[in-house]
């Protein structure tokens, strides 16, 4: 047996469900992560349950925004003038700066 069980219920009412839900005036969702790991566990169980929204809500839900993180890094060191220090340290400090 695992030594972390996670059920997350969604019970959803009102005018903003699913039609296929408004006979029942209801829409009910459950999902169930397990692991040995608590966050690992936590995180499955959120996904789960984003992803069985997903499922009903098509709107705005499927958008995703991703970032290079290479090239933010890069931007990052640069504003830092972590740049220059890091040729310094390769190359020695006889490196004439830019």
């Amino acid at each position: 047996m695992r030594k972390n069980q996670v059920t997350i219920k969604i019970e959803r009412f009102g005018k903003d469900i699913p039609d296929e839900f408004k006979e029942m005036d209801m829409q009910v969702m459950s999902v169930y992560a397990d692991g040995n790991d608590l966050h690992e566990t936590l995180c499955g169980a959120f996904q789960l349950a984003l992803n069985e929204v997903a499922k009903y809500n098509l709107d705005d839900f499927t958008r995703r925004e991703s970032f290079d993180s290479l090239e933010l890094t890069q931007r990052k060191i640069k504003s830092l003038g972590l740049d220059k220090q890091r040729k310094n340290d390769i190359f020695g400090s006889s490196v004439i700066e830019e």
